[in-house]
């Protein structure tokens, strides 16, 4: 479903903050070229967590959770 959105020219934009999370390390499919193209195409920020791959919040979960907190206005 992400692949058909991000080729697409119809997806929707999102109606709230959204920051893409990636682990600098995630090599599972396409997951790093498509959030890359759709940080591309709405300008929204990919984090990349440092040490984790595709399940980066149990790979390296005080990197995901202050990207979580940062996102929301917390830090």
């Amino acid at each position: 479903m992400l692949a058909e959105v991000v080729r697409s020219d119809e997806y929707a934009a999102p109606t709230a903050p959204l920051t893409l999370i990636v682990g600098e390390l995630d090599r599972t499919g396409f997951v790093r070229k498509y959030n890359e193209l759709w940080s591309e195409r709405t300008g929204l920020p990919v984090r990349w967590v440092e040490g984790a791959a595709h399940n980066s919040n149990a790979d390296n979960p005080a990197a995901v959770n202050a990207i979580i907190e940062e996102a929301l206005g917390g830090n």
